[in-house]
């Protein structure tokens, strides 16, 4: 269909055909033309949707994540686009599945273990203390919001919970405990004697008719895969913005009119002191919370400390300990009568007794803060972000619509779209079906440079998001079909190869006979000596002994215990891919220690990990998951 309108793209008919697509996008819009109108979940699990926009968020944000981490080291092609989509998926089924599980077993996250939980993170803190303002712009950085934010963090807390009740129930038998410690701590005496490879590689001879057998039968060794070279135009609101000019004028100007955004909100410090009584309390019970809270007050006002008082009296699980203290806090963030009555007092001030939803607070206003609006100096690359990011994604969106158009309009150039957009052409090295560096790691721009109209017909590529406002179209310049390659240009591996193989045959038969002639009950010191290499002997030998070979230490630890006084002997290949003959004299199981916590934390740790992921195993198995297969 695409090549038909291509071959006709002059013609009247073009304009028909167009038309009559146009027309039912623009009434009813794209999903409904493809599918009704309801996009498709990403997955479904019972009868819980999960969202595309939700998968791509989470993606954008696990992608964020790694480029905090790596840094400077970070290449997106290390994280295939596909792959960790999947594996995003996976673990946004894996956590409704436990939300699921966790809110049937009657769990929940109260409000005031959520705040209490945001209020220590240090990132949401100045000064020691929680602050709302660092609150909201460490959400605002990493484009969050603060409702969708603590909905998540809720569901973290719960999955946590069922993890904690699920993984802390498991336990070990003292019997298991005493073995654990006696196999951490074992010792082992050892033995061996390697035969390096090398020593046989200098010895071996390849022929040219051996060289050439070896390429006629593992010719697939040597095949050069398919490649292509192309051409490509890259548009992206982040190179646009970086061309965008804005004067001192506007930056005011937007400054003048939007000084709220750059105020700082009002927080206030508090102490208080919680006499807990439900909503529902008859009239009864709730005068005698009153009563108390009242006489508490006077106890106060009589010159007793606020904060002594907090700690003996209030039923603030959170606060209590810290004498009431609850840290700056801004609007919004407490009960509403709480904060009302907080906001209305001076510092240094008590409340009379004030009901919530959780009882009587008496109430302390130990500080205020902010208010003040920023100078425009300190916020004028923000107002300059500001405006050019606005400027650049409408002006990406409008060139977006270009590109697409001048592309396909002129299917055999990039020159038109290049000169109209002001963009450059670039060329990329040769690269696979595997794809290359930077945007040629992107799947989809790797499908279509060897897609059948792409390759086969030479037409432009249909736009391409490689990225967030990131587009890409190409062409390509040179493909080189699949070959082998020549004798010449891969003899050297060969013999590499074969020089290896046959050393490696060589090592493993002299081995061999040293270690018969040592099961036999040859001395090692005289086997090694005649074999002209070193015997080495070394007792005491424990798991992570860095002295020896690791996979020999590995080896010794996974052989049997010497019998009859005779050791055990066995052939090792080493990492390097030496030859080994190691041989076990004796075992000695590790000290035990009464109330060693090491081991039997480290043995209730992996009980508990295996406990859960039986229990994830369970619940996914009974639970109907569902991935509807995404739109092509």
């Amino acid at each position: 269909m695409l090549q038909f309108i291509r071959e006709r793209a002059q013609s009247w008919i073009a304009w028909v055909i167009v038309i009559l697509i146009i027309i039912p996008f623009a009434l009813w819009g794209i999903n409904q033309y493809f599918g009704g109108g309801k996009e498709l979940p990403a997955a479904k699990v019972n009868d819980t949707e999960i969202s595309q926009q939700r998968l791509q968020q989470v993606y954008y944000q696990q992608q964020q994540r790694l480029q905090e981490m790596l840094g400077a080291n970070y290449r997106p092609e290390m994280f295939p686009e596909e792959q960790m989509r999947r594996q995003v998926l996976d673990g946004l089924i894996e956590q409704e599945l436990l939300v699921q599980t966790a809110t049937d077993s009657g769990m929940r996250i109260g409000n005031a273990l959520l705040a209490a939980t945001i209020h220590n993170v240090p990132a949401f803190q100045v000064d020691g203390h929680f602050s709302q303002q660092a609150y909201e712009t460490a959400l605002r950085s990493r484009g969050m919001e603060v409702k969708s934010f603590e909905a998540d963090l809720r569901r973290d807390m719960l999955t946590q919970q069922l993890y904690a009740g699920v993984a802390r129930s498991d336990f070990t038998t003292p019997a298991e405990r005493l073995a654990m410690q006696k196999l951490q701590g074992q010792q082992r005496d050892i033995g061996f004697m390697v035969l390096p490879l090398t020593d046989f590689t200098a010895k071996v001879q390849v022929t040219d008719a051996e060289v050439q057998a070896y390429y006629e039968a593992q010719g697939a060794l040597f095949m050069q895969p398919e490649q292509v070279s192309i051409a490509y135009l890259e548009l992206s609101a982040e190179q646009i913005a970086q061309g965008i000019k804005v004067g001192d004028d506007e930056l005011r100007a937007r400054y003048q009119s939007n000084q709220a955004n750059y105020t700082a909100p009002e927080e206030r410090r508090a102490r208080h002191i919680l006499i807990q009584v439900a909503t529902d309390a008859d009239a009864a019970t709730d005068a005698a919370a009153r009563a108390r809270a009242e006489k508490l007050l006077a106890q106060i006002r009589a010159g007793a400390s606020f904060a002594d008082v907090a700690r003996k009296e209030s039923q603030d699980p959170v606060s209590a300990a810290e004498g009431g203290d609850l840290g700056f806090f801004g609007r919004g963030v407490m009960d509403k009568p709480f904060e009302d009555a907080v906001f209305a007092l001076q510092p240094g001030q008590l409340s009379e007794p004030v009901r919530s939803a959780f009882g009587y607070h008496l109430i302390k206003l130990e500080a205020v803060r902010g208010g003040a609006t920023k100078p425009f100096a300190e916020v004028r690359e923000q107002l300059l972000a500001e405006i050019r990011n606005e400027r650049a994604e409408q002006q990406y969106y409008e060139q977006a619509e270009q590109l697409a158009s001048l592309t396909y309009e002129h299917p055999d150039t990039l020159e038109e779209a290049a000169r109209q957009l002001g963009l450059t052409i670039k060329q990329s090295e040769p690269f696979t079906r595997r794809g290359g560096p930077g945007v040629l790691a992107n799947p989809r721009l790797v499908a279509a440079a060897f897609s059948e109209d792409v390759l086969a017909r030479g037409n432009n590529s249909e736009t391409i998001e490689v990225g967030r406002n990131h587009l890409v179209v190409l062409r390509v310049l040179q493909h080189q079909a699949e070959a082998r390659r020549p004798l010449d240009s891969v003899r050297e591996d060969i013999v590499t190869r074969l020089r290896r193989d046959k050393a490696a045959a060589a090592a493993n038969e002299a081995a061999a006979a040293l270690l018969q002639q040592l099961q036999q009950g040859t001395d090692p010191v005289l086997a090694a000596k005649a074999a002209r290499v070193k015997w080495q002997r070394k007792d005491g030998v424990s798991r992570d002994d860095g002295s020896v070979d690791a996979t020999i230490v590995r080896r010794a630890f996974a052989m049997p215990r010497p019998q009859e006084g005779k050791p055990s002997w066995e052939l090792v290949v080493t990492a390097a891919g030496d030859m080994a003959v190691l041989g076990v004299y004796a075992v000695r199981d590790g000290e035990v220690v009464d109330g060693e916590v090491g081991a039997a934390g480290d043995l209730e740790r992996a009980a508990g990990e295996a406990a859960f992921a039986a229990t994830l195993a369970s619940i996914r198995a009974s639970a109907q998951i569902s991935r509807p297969a995404r739109p092509q």
